[in-house]
Parts: structure tokens; C-alpha cells; sequence
């Protein structure tokens, strides 16, 4: 459990170089003056035996049962990085960087402590998915005792057993989450797979985002390696597990003389998206995840999702800034700053002779041309 959360630590500030970053300083977590009694909706209720598998489809498709980075991953704060959340293994890093994502957001650049930040990171993750929904019904999860157990044994079981409580507010949600963060924050607990059930459920159910996804797509979250499926991250952004990360819809000739939906992104998004892939020309992101509301992206490339953000809520306007970069499986004891120059005019590279870093060209999809100084840190290749 994250003892900084449960006030077991001195205050603390991260350092840096006098033209770095500056963060708030991160205290010990307030009191957060809970109500007597959280407006649920309904009374906790278990998952049941039905909804247990047909979860266990969602996330696993054809797999017999989760791995271990999936059942055994909380969101516990970094010693070196105040704001940084920490991956244990690879698999489960689209889930990870969106909340770390949303963690920057209330923390960087909304000056929350680390322990508020995170309740409003998970609970706005979970409220935007509930919103989506028809009933507009969020749900939030506890485990039962043996959870994490059944996980790795009979994953249905261990699905079916979990708690589930109803909310129909954002306030609500949040207040549950101050009242319930050690057991997300347990960096070796059910943290991460607890938020993706809930926000599951708060988008409807299994059958609701397997329909967000292409008819043609494989519905698992899980993929090959214990890797994160876009679809999932681009739930966690937007509230829909659309396929693509294009705007909008696209309507096709299936080639059966069906027509054939590509699903996209469909709403503004707070945070963004770019992706190593659309430098090659794979796909091209769209304007809704490359201009977020916030200056905060999540990054794709070399099958992981990381961090970059600006040191502050402002969206760069100058041609040279700087953007900072975190990994949370990068095991990272000191902040990455970068510096871009956008009138730099650096080509565009795509063959044999592109030595560039994989991030550098992921971040030129957003600001192409821009030259990257890596500040004394050695560029991550």
C-alpha cells in the first residue's frame, strides 16, 4: 500500500534543474471529509457466474488465464519520480499510462497531491465510460478474499466473486474511491484489473464494448504477449473501446456486399495519442487524439504505451519547447526533459538510413520537422 497515501511519509520535492519542471509539493494525503454514507444506488452485489464469463471472454479470449502482469499490478507511486506511477512487467502498459496520464493532469499541472490526483485519475477514467453508456451508471470494484488467487487458477470464478457498487455520479464515484485507494494502490494487488473491470461494467458490460470494437477485430483485451489491445486504451481515453484511432466513423464495401464500419474516436478527448506506427505511414492519427484538451499523450511505439506532456496545462505555442517524458516500466530515477525546436526542419525518414529514436519519430507525428534534444540524457533507442 502506497504509504505516502496513508501518511507515512515526510513531505517531499522533487528536484530539478532550475529551467526543469517545477511540481507541487507532495504531502501527506488530506482528509478528505468522507460521508457518513456513499450514495450508492444499490448495495454492493457480486459479479455472479454469468457476467464472470462473460468477462473472462473479453479479457482473454482464448487464453486460460491471466498472467501474472495483469493480476498482480497496482498503482503505486515511484520513490524517485513524485508523480510516477510504477509497471512491474511488460503486458498490461496501455491501462498504465492513461491513468498516468490522467495523474499528470490533476498533479503537474493541477497541483492535487499524489493520493488526490489518483482518486480523480481512476474515477474520471470510470465516470467517462459511465457516461457513454445508456444508463449512465458507473461501477466501481472490490476484490473478494481469494481474487487475485482464482485469477491465475479459474479466472471466471475469480471474476464472478468480485463486489461491485453502483454509483450515478462523478462525486460519488470519487468519494468512493478516497474511501477504497490502498487496495488500488497495492503494488503487488488486483489494482489495475479491479479499474478495468469497473470501467467494463460503467461502459455497459462485455457485450457493450466488444461492440465498440469492428466486427472484424479480435474482442480480447489481452493479446498476444499479455500486451494491452488499443481498443482498451482508446476505452480508457474516450469511453469507447473503438478500434482506430482515426476521428469518426469510415464505411467501407466489405467485399460480401456487406457494408463494413471502422470505428473511430467520436468525442473531444482530455488527453491524447500518438503512435510510432503513423511514421510509417501505417495509419494516420486523428485530430481529436493529436490536440487533446490537456498537453498530455499517451505514446505507442516498440509495442509499449508511455507518457510525454508539457510542464504545464498550456499547449505550446512557441517554437521551441520543452515536453517531458515518463516511462512507467523504464524504472526511471531522475526526469527526462526534452527540448524541440520546430523550425529545425529535420526530414522525414522512414528507411534503413532513419537512426533515429522510436520516440523522437513518434513526437513528429505530432510536430513534424521537430528537432529533439535530449538534454544529457541518453536518448532511449
Amino acid at each position: 500500500i502506497n504509504a505516502e497515501y496513508m501518511g507515512g511519509n515526510e513531505a517531499a520535492t522533487s528536484t530539478f534543474a532550475s529551467d526543469a519542471l517545477t511540481l507541487p509539493q507532495i504531502t501527506r494525503a488530506p482528509s478528505f471529509g468522507l460521508p457518513q454514507k456513499l450514495p450508492l444506488v444499490q448495495e454492493s452485489t457480486a459479479i455472479g457466474p454469468v457476467r464472470g464469463r462473460s468477462l473472462k471472454q473479453l479479457f482473454l479470449g482464448n487464453l486460460q488465464r491471466f498472467p501474472k502482469s495483469w493480476s498482480a499490478q497496482g498503482f503505486s507511486q515511484s520513490d524517485a519520480i513524485p508523480y510516477g506511477l510504477v509497471q512491474n512487467e511488460g503486458g498490461p502498459c496501455g491501462v498504465l499510462a492513461v491513468i498516468q496520464s490522467r495523474v499528470i493532469q490533476y498533479q503537474v499541472h493541477g497541483g492535487e497531491s499524489h493520493g488526490e490526483a489518483l482518486v480523480r485519475a481512476l474515477g474520471k477514467t470510470v465516470w467517462i465510460s459511465a457516461k457513454m453508456s445508456p444508463d449512465r451508471l458507473a461501477y466501481v470494484c472490490l476484490p473478494a478474499s481469494d481474487t487475485q488467487t482464482q485469477l491465475t487458477k479459474s479466472p471466471a470464478n475469480a471474476l464472478a466473486g468480485i463486489r461491485t457498487y453502483e454509483f450515478s455520479s462523478e462525486d460519488g464515484v470519487l468519494a468512493w474511491f478516497r474511501k477504497n485507494l490502498p487496495v488500488y494502490q497495492a503494488p503487488q494487488g488486483p489494482g489495475l484489473l479491479l479499474l478495468a473491470v469497473s470501467v467494463i461494467l460503467s461502459r455497459g458490460g462485455p457485450d457493450s464494448v466488444a461492440g465498440d470494437m469492428d466486427a472484424n477485430e479480435s474482442t480480447s483485451i489481452i493479446v498476444e504477449h499479455g500486451y494491452t489491445n488499443q481498443s482498451v486504451v482508446n476505452l480508457l481515453i474516450s469511453g469507447r473501446a473503438c478500434s482506430n484511432v482515426f476521428d469518426g466513423e469510415k464505411h467501407f464495401d466489405g467485399g460480401d456486399g456487406e457494408p463494413l464500419c471502422m470505428r473511430g474516436v467520436t468525442v473531444p478527448c482530455t488527453i491524447g495519442f500518438l503512435s510510432y506506427y503513423e511514421h510509417f505511414g501505417y495509419f494516420a492519427v486523428g485530430q481529436r487524439l493529436k490536440n487533446p484538451a490537456q498537453p498530455i499523450w499517451v505514446v505507442s511505439f516498440e509495442s509499449h504505451y508511455s507518457v510525454i506532456f508539457a510542464p504545464t496545462s498550456d499547449h505550446p505555442v512557441t517554437q521551441v519547447f520543452d515536453l517531458y517524458y515518463y516511462d512507467q516500466h523504464g524504472c526511471q530515477d531522475e526526469e527526462i526533459r526534452l527540448t524541440l525546436d520546430c523550425s529545425a526542419g529535420v526530414p522525414h525518414v522512414t528507411s534503413g538510413g532513419d537512426m533515429a529514436p522510436p520516440l523522437e519519430d513518434t513526437i513528429r507525428t505530432r510536430w513534424p520537422g521537430a528537432s529533439i534534444d535530449w538534454n544529457g540524457t541518453d536518448p532511449i533507442l
